[in-house]
């Protein structure tokens, strides 16, 4: 195994398609170590820290640079983990069983095994099933290695601009504020209300491993699949846009956000 030095950023080439089992290995030594690791996801590259170890999401927050109340989501493995952090009822369970793995982050009312601090007021938290390999690798190994989790991840982007975090952020606040007002027996808000604003200032572009070494010099690994892909038909896997946002705590679905996830089937 690759050594792990805290404090300075590793950047790992890896294959985007068939990753390699060792590069898996290293990347979870760095995560079980207190680690923040930057991966690509099938929206964005993102990053990730072990839920469970507060010292690392700490560091998360202070390397992205962000306020103590903004929120994450979780990365999980499959429909059934998701289950574990969520309560999902049969009309959700249907509609998240036809589209993952892929680019979607579902708005879901949180369980006990969520971590409080992820939770807050809001009493919902954001999952993903990714579709990437790297990912799926990752994830996977972590089941083998009885690695408790979640996988927290918020995208590779400094906190502030117009990125997928911050329409993150939005969409979960309407979620939580329908919720609380569903909950107090006040008026439903429309549906134009949760359909994605407009963003707020430029938008950045999608983040690439050079970018993200240098946004995030404190960084413990980096896993980089655009030098790898670049050799490879396959390419690296990522949108460069940000996830598609549906709010599953309601009714009906809502979608929060337009973005990688195709959404014609609720349009």
């Amino acid at each position: 195994m690759l050594s792990y030095i805290r404090g300075h950023t590793m950047r790992l080439p890896i294959h985007p398609t068939h990753p390699e089992p060792r590069k898996i290995k290293q990347a979870l030594h760095t995560l079980t170590s207190g680690g923040v690791v930057a991966l690509p996801t099938d929206s964005l590259y993102a990053l990730t820290c072990l839920g469970n170890n507060k010292k690392a999401v700490r560091q998360l927050y202070a390397i992205k640079k962000m306020r103590e109340a903004h929120p994450v989501s979780l990365l999980c493995r499959d429909l059934s983990e998701m289950a574990h952090y969520a309560s999902i009822e049969n009309q959700a369970h249907r509609l998240i069983r036809e589209v993952v793995p892929g680019p979607y982050t579902f708005i879901l009312p949180a369980t006990k095994h969520v971590p409080r601090n992820f939770v807050r007021r809001r009493r919902n938290v954001g999952l993903r099933v990714s579709s990437h390999p790297v990912v799926a690798a990752l994830l996977d190994l972590m089941e083998q290695e009885r690695v408790q989790g979640p996988l927290v991840v918020t995208s590779a982007h400094l906190a502030g601009a117009s990125t997928e975090s911050d329409m993150d952020e939005d969409a979960e606040n309407r979620a939580s504020k329908d919720h609380r007002s569903k909950e107090r027996g006040g008026e439903e808000p429309s549906g134009e209300e949760h359909r994605g604003e407009e963003p707020r200032g430029e938008v950045q572009e999608a983040p690439v491993p050079s970018q993200i070494e240098q946004d995030f010099p404190a960084l413990d690994l980096l896993l980089d699949v655009d030098e790898t892909a670049a050799h490879s038909s396959a390419g690296n896997l990522v949108a460069g846009l940000p996830s598609t946002v549906l709010d599953l705590t309601r009714d009906e679905p809502e979608i929060l956000r337009i973005g990688a996830g195709d959404v014609s089937r609720w349009t």
